[in-house]
């Protein structure tokens, strides 16, 4: 293996692993954001 070819696996794999944590932490704020309008429309 080459090692250009292996620095840009790395990078790829790096994009998609901060992908990833970026989509979960934006679904996390619209759960927390869901529960807050849910709580504030109970009370």
């Amino acid at each position: 293996m080459n090692g250009e070819f292996f620095t840009g696996t790395k990078l790829v794999l790096e994009a998609v692993v901060v992908t990833v944590i970026a989509f979960g932490i934006v679904d996390s704020c619209k759960w927390f954001v869901a529960m807050v309008k849910e709580y504030y429309d109970i009370v």
